[in-house]
């Protein structure tokens, strides 16, 4: 649609305390109007108005009372069948205007052949910001919009000058429409998403509910917890992997892991996302064994609810740590340490992989446990499952080649001293 052409003094105004005389049109009365649109919301002019798409075009003109009241009707009417909740019920605040003009229609015996003689009377600034504000509020609760448009709130010197057709349908200048015939309307995707063509069978917050269940229902698409109409509130827990203690400058020997479950019946949640944090001390958490550690890491559970991370710790000795693990605003909080430093119980630390051949990777690492009688070192093809590699009867060795590594195939390997 064209934007109205009129000067933005005349628009500049903010809300008034002005209102619509409750005389006003029945619901039923249709004023044909001075203007056509073009790429006009389609629902001004479907079911009898309140377009007429063959008047001629007169932005400039005054709109009267009859007029605002009719594109007000035709926006509840709307609203009340596409905004969320909507369904079946009412935008109870518009709606009880209207309901105020046409129940004032049918006490006096006002009807089509016979209009009120307000319904005539101009619209100025104040009157249209009052029904505007009304309208864009509704409009922002749910979501189409994040914000009323400034000309309509507030008061201004210029709200008793007259209404233009043009500022008129500037205020409902919303389609509530889905132009990408996905079964998702435009506003809810642009809310959620910034833009238009989702798939509505996709599930991008992973909870299993499909965006057009998530519409349908009302549900928030974007948090996992948002399903079926309700949000579900999780239960989070230790699982295992803490009070753990290892050498400065590497990773817990075994995984930080929570469980997850619905706090009504317990069931484990699927694909929830939590949040792992490094709260206090000097070291980081790790998606896995010997990767790249930050200060903060969010993963998603498994199919038993579990989510897990390895704490990485720095370069000093003696130092507690806390690792919290966050999901929907509920947490559990881990505690990790380094070894006190005096050779009791350190475990190696600082171990380096490189490649020596196709199927060969050269170990090293840094050995600190003097009190060790051996060194295990472990591998995995998935950081889950752990086989032992060798076993060196030297505590204090600093390498080893492993030969004998598939080619193509990821590896992870793990060092600790045995005692």
């Amino acid at each position: 649609m064209n934007h109205p052409r009129h000067k933005g003094k005349e628009s500049s105004g903010e809300d008034s305390s002005l209102t619509v005389q409750q005389a006003g049109l029945m619901a039923v009365i249709f004023l044909a109007l001075a203007l056509t649109l073009q790429a006009q919301p389609a629902w001004w002019t479907a079911t009898g108005g309140p377009v007429n798409p063959a008047a001629t075009t007169n932005d400039y003109a005054a709109a009267n009372q009859g007029q605002l009241k009719q594109f007000t009707e035709k926006a509840a009417l709307y609203m009340d069948i596409w905004l969320p909740g909507a369904a079946g019920g009412t935008v109870t605040n518009l709606d009880s205007v209207v309901a105020g003009w046409s129940n004032y229609y049918a006490t006096n015996g006002y009807s089509a052949t016979n209009p009120a003689p307000q319904d005539f009377n101009v619209v100025n600034q104040g009157q249209l910001k009052y029904i505007g504000n009304t309208v864009w509020a509704n409009l922002v609760a749910a979501g189409y919009t994040n914000a009323i448009p400034t000309w309509l709130t507030g008061t201004n010197a210029n709200d008793y000058k007259i209404v233009n057709l043009g500022q008129l349908k500037s205020v409902f200048n919303f389609d509530l429409t889905d132009s990408d015939t996905n079964g998702l309307y435009d506003w809810w995707e642009m809310q959620y998403f910034g833009h238009l063509g989702n798939d509505p069978n996709s599930s991008p917050d992973g909870n299993g509910y499909t965006l057009a269940q998530d519409y349908a229902s009302g549900s928030n698409p974007t948090n996992y917890y948002s399903q079926g109409g309700t949000n579900i509130v999780p239960t989070i827990a230790i699982y295992s992997g803490n009070n753990q203690t290892n050498a400065p400058g590497g990773f817990t020997e075994d995984p930080l892991v929570v469980s997850v479950v619905n706090s009504v019946g317990g069931a484990p949640l699927t694909n929830a996302p939590v949040t792992f944090a490094a709260t206090a001390g000097d070291g980081g958490v790790g998606a896995n064994w010997g990767g790249f550690a930050t200060t903060s890491q969010t993963v998603t559970t498994a199919a038993a609810g579990h989510a897990q991370v390895y704490y990485y710790s720095g370069t000093n000795f003696g130092v507690n740590s806390t690792i919290t693990a966050t999901t929907a605003g509920h947490s559990v909080t881990f505690h990790s340490a380094t070894s006190p430093g005096d050779g009791t119980f350190d475990s190696p630390s600082d171990m380096t992989m490189t490649p020596a051949s196709p199927s060969e990777i050269d170990l090293t690492w840094v050995n600190h446990a003097t009190s060790a009688t051996s060194i295990i070192i472990e591998k995995s093809t998935d950081d889950i499952t752990w086989t032992t590699v060798v076993t060196l009867s030297d505590p204090a060795a600093t390498s080893y080649a492993v030969t004998g590594l598939t080619v193509g195939q990821s590896y992870y390997f793990r060092i600790a001293g045995q005692r």
